[in-house]
């Protein structure tokens, strides 16, 4: 399909932060942004992705967002998972049976 306004489900999904497959899940329950169907092509238009999101203002605020916790989880990649130390990388759980085979 050819309209130079309107994107697929990739595009749309990458341009608002979610998966394709959510798009996918809200089309079958009918919510979501608007989309226009021809044949097995979805299509959305922009302006209609910006009014459902709030906004070209609110997605790049979102993006922004995204972007600040994708990067901080970068630097300290352990945080909330693992181990904290360096310590704790050689320490055994107290709850972990020894199996010596």
């Amino acid at each position: 399909m050819n309209n130079p306004g309107g994107m697929d489900t990739r595009f749309a999904a990458a341009y608002l932060g979610y998966s394709p497959a959510t798009l996918r899940l809200w089309r079958k329950k009918g919510i979501g942004p608007r989309y226009l169907q021809k044949g097995r092509f979805i299509q959305y238009a922009k302006p209609d992705l910006d009014s459902w999101s709030g906004g070209a203002d609110v997605l790049s605020l979102r993006r922004e967002a995204r972007r600040t916790k994708l990067s901080s989880a970068r630097i300290n990649p352990a945080k909330g998972k693992g181990p904290q130390r360096e310590d704790d990388l050689y320490r055994i759980p107290e709850n972990a049976e020894a199996s010596y085979s």
